[in-house]
């Protein structure tokens, strides 16, 4: 296996080289701004995550894109939209966190057991009990940051390698991972068996075309979803008007069906115009 790992496949004779073109980048500086919009706003969502936001902000790109079709292939707009969303996401979920005590992601629910351990509790009052906590937080992203694209920028050479790695092999080894963290999350085999099935749906999927960024959001968001939707029928004695009559809610909602419709009339808008075009020719 190793031997597997270290040997260049025949088809490549050499790294590939890379170039870093910030004209690129000054090109991009909508989809930057957007994309942490994005992330930042899916962070500050409690139980939503660096994941969502990355997912979230790729499918924006690509469904405003003049090229969907080349996004899966490299597409620099992609890379862009998916990365900046992932990290906005990071300090986004830092809101909640620190100003009602409530986590806004896996890793913050990790950092407040540990607050909680150490006899901090987060919440409103934490910037008045123990004021030093948050701005070391604020302090250590600051810092934090930088270094990271350091070491992306500096290392590229480096982790590029890893593309040299051979598909099977590395196939296998996440594989085997998989496996694994499914079978010791519940310490039997039913974890397994779901997560086999799911990877031959999403298989299956990826053959007919259907992307599964979609339903992947929803298995994620749908328990939260539910939650709150019986939460906020309880605050309202079971009046579903509440949804309605609420402005943020109302607001939230028309925007759901506006991202809803707007493909499907884009597409109807095409299809109008195509035979206008044929008879002009």
């Amino acid at each position: 296996m190793l031997e597997t790992i270290r040997r260049k496949p025949p088809e490549m004779k050499e790294t590939p080289k890379i170039a870093m073109s910030f004209d690129l980048f000054r090109g991009m500086k909508f989809h930057l701004v957007r994309s942490a919009v994005i992330g930042y706003v899916i962070g500050v969502v409690p139980g939503a995550g660096a994941t969502i936001a990355a997912l979230t902000s790729y499918a924006e790109a690509k469904r405003t894109a003049k090229d969907p079709e080349t996004y899966g292939t490299g597409n620099p707009r992609g890379i862009v939209a998916s990365e900046t969303a992932n990290n906005a996401a990071v300090s986004g979920a830092m809101a909640p966190l620190l100003t009602l005590g409530i986590p806004g992601s896996a890793s913050t629910a990790i950092m407040i057991g540990g607050l909680m351990i150490q006899g901090i509790q987060p919440g409103p009052m934490l910037f008045v009990d123990n004021p030093t906590f948050p701005y070391a937080i604020f302090a250590s992203l600051l810092v934090g940051l930088p270094v990271m694209l350091a070491l992306g920028l500096f290392g590229i050479r480096l982790w590029v390698k890893v593309t040299l790695i051979p598909t099977g092999a590395l196939a296998t080894g996440i594989t085997a991972i998989c496996i694994l963290g499914a079978y010791t999350n519940e310490n039997g085999m039913y974890p397994v068996w779901v997560m086999i099935i799911a990877g031959i749906a999403g298989y299956l999927m990826r053959k007919v075309d259907i992307h599964p960024a979609p339903i992947v959001l929803a298995l994620v968001l749908a328990t939260m979803m539910e939650t709150n939707f019986r939460r906020a029928l309880m605050g309202n004695n079971g009046d579903p008007m509440i949804f309605l009559t609420s402005p943020i809610s109302a607001v939230m909602l028309a925007l759901a069906v506006l991202v809803a419709v707007a493909p499907t009339f884009r597409i109807i808008m095409n299809r109008l115009k195509k035979p206008k075009d044929t008879a002009d020719a």
